[in-house]
């Protein structure tokens, strides 16, 4: 998902990282954005023509994934806000609204698959999906690490 750009700054240190200026942000975000494309472009080895289909379907799905990334961040920020004294009511809530999130990545998920399939073979469009999972894999890892358990 598009996490790389609020969760990271969330990881540098979860509560005082919420108070970063608001430029550093956005030049955060842009330097990942950059290298995930980077990444993904170095993995992918399209054709010519793949990538003029490829890219703009890849800009419309990392879009809706930072959509989604929003609302991650939104639900960490809670999580932080209400960590120390944390009710079952709210865990139970952030639960609910995790679940929803995850539902709706999914959702997206098949949905851009399906549009990928129309313009890669699958192999290809597979492998781009491999791609995303490491990168989120490396982003999770990192927030399992940032984000203390609940007390």
């Amino acid at each position: 998902m598009k996490r790389f750009a609020g969760v990271l700054i969330v990881l540098v240190g979860l509560l005082p990282a919420m108070l970063l200026a608001q430029s550093q942000e956005e030049l955060t975000n842009e330097v990942i954005k950059a290298k995930k494309k980077q990444i993904v472009g170095a993995n992918m080895k399209l054709t010519e023509e793949e990538q003029k289909a490829f890219w703009p379907l890849y800009e419309n799905y990392q879009a809706e994934l930072s959509k989604l990334e929003d609302k991650e961040i939104a639900l960490i920020t809670m999580y932080a806000e209400n960590y120390q004294d944390m009710t079952d009511e709210k865990a139970q809530d952030l639960l609910e609204q995790f679940l929803a999130v995850d539902e709706e990545a999914l959702k997206v998920r098949r949905a851009h698959v399906k549009k990928f399939l129309k313009v890669l073979p699958a192999k290809r469009v597979a492998r781009y999906f491999q791609v995303e999972n490491k990168l989120d894999a490396i982003v999770n890892y990192d927030l399992a690490r940032g984000i203390p358990l609940v007390k």
